[in-house]
């Protein structure tokens, strides 16, 4: 990608055109057309790079953060002016936190943009376009929440994790939607809570599809988005990672010191492996090649017996490479209770006191009560039919 760029629109005069970058210039031309002169300070993306054109006004904001501030310029058709006023607002909370979880805005001296598009949303680097209607309300389906405007909270993740930080084939384009959408996720936790941001990722887990893998043919222009799972696998891969790891100070350190140790880079998923690895002194490849090269999720075997009151749980992960090992979780009813339990591809076993049954923590379950660290996306499969008793039998998932 280039290091820097100069965008040259001449547009009618009663119009403006804004683009990536900062304005150097207008030029009238003659009666009617006008040159903006735009100038990217920064390396870009071709497919970042934009322009709108329209009867725009603009406004703008100061987010502060730590002993400085970042200027932001909003761009809007006039008779939305007061709306955006009012929604944009959120914008500081959302730049705010990600410049603390992943190291300052990358591209400080070309701004923080929202422009009004007449379609939903794109990350186009420092002028990301937004077309939802100014309100959180008209979140897409995909999302329960509706304290935020999910536009600004995804495009703006992209200014670090895409725009900054690039994937240098569309093979690994996971790298730019499966981060955007669990740094959504991460701010979500920060601003309402653990428990509301994992039943945002678990609801999310429905619109997985398991079609292909995430990651596929390199040095080809192939269309991986075509499945979406580069969104939402994508983030339950890092997920998974963080609930294996066990230590939410040191996944979340990895995020940003990954970020920040390659910001301006265009990077292969490799890269990212290879950090983690060296970082935690922990093979966790076996994880990154279920759920990027993989179709199929993890799927955790199961078998239970009785004795007396208790139950006893039989379990490993197959259709995984070996040294996979990756956590899960039990609801459990009559003891009203939940267990966390490692998994890995040996025959393991635990005693389940005073069970009559239970339930797993998986994308169509809900949340409530779920150990931290304890949510994980993979399908499970029953080895042994349920035994109905007195009590009913075990609420299974396939």
């Amino acid at each position: 990608r280039p290091d820097s760029m100069a965008i040259n629109i001449e547009v009618p005069s009663r119009y403006r055109a804004v683009c990536n970058g900062r304005l150097r210039g207008v030029v009238q031309m003659d009666h009617h057309y006008s040159r903006y002169e735009w100038f990217v300070d920064y390396p870009i993306n071709s497919y970042n790079v934009t322009f709108y054109m329209g009867k725009y006004v603009q406004f703008k904001d100061t987010i502060p953060w730590r002993d400085t501030f970042l200027i932001a310029k909003y761009n809007v058709l006039p008779w939305h002016l007061k709306k955006a006023k009012a929604q944009f607002k959120q914008a500081r909370q959302v730049v705010q936190f990600y410049c603390d979880a992943f190291g300052p805005y990358p591209f400080w001296k070309d701004n923080y943009g929202l422009v009004e598009a007449p379609y939903e949303g794109m990350e186009h680097q420092n002028a990301i376009a937004y077309g939802d209607a100014f309100s959180n309300k008209k979140n897409a389906m995909t999302y329960l929440n509706k304290d935020f405007d999910f536009i600004i909270v995804h495009e703006s993740a992209h200014e670090w994790w895409g725009n900054s930080v690039a994937a240098s084939d569309m093979a690994d384009i996971w790298i730019h939607e499966g981060f955007a959408t669990y740094s959504e996720m991460l701010f979500l936790e920060h601003e309402l809570g653990y428990d509301k941001s994992i039943a945002e990722l678990n609801h999310g887990w429905q619109m997985i599809f398991n079609v292909w893998p995430v990651v596929q043919n390199r040095d080809v222009n192939e269309n991986a988005f075509a499945s979406n799972d580069c969104y939402f696998k994508g983030a339950a891969l890092l997920e998974g990672l963080r609930a294996t790891m066990n230590n939410d100070s040191l996944f979340k350190s990895i995020l940003h010191d990954f970020q920040m140790a390659y910001r301006d880079s265009t990077i292969t998923t490799d890269t990212f492996v290879n950090y983690v690895n060296d970082r935690t002194q922990h093979n966790y490849s076996p994880l990154f090649d279920v759920y990027l090269y993989q179709v199929q999720p993890p799927t955790l075997a199961y078998s239970y017996t009785r004795q007396g009151d208790d139950l006893v749980l039989h379990y490993r992960w197959v259709g995984v490479v070996k040294g996979f090992e990756m956590p899960f979780a039990l609801r459990l009813f009559d003891s009203d209770g939940a267990i966390r339990l490692i998994g890995t591809t040996e025959d393991q076993q635990v005693v389940l006191p005073h069970v009559s049954s239970f339930s797993f923590y998986t994308y169509t379950q809900s949340t409530k009560d779920c150990p931290h660290n304890g949510l994980t996306y993979y399908r499970t499969l029953c080895e042994k039919p349920p035994v109905h008793g007195k009590q009913g039998g075990l609420i299974t998932q396939k």
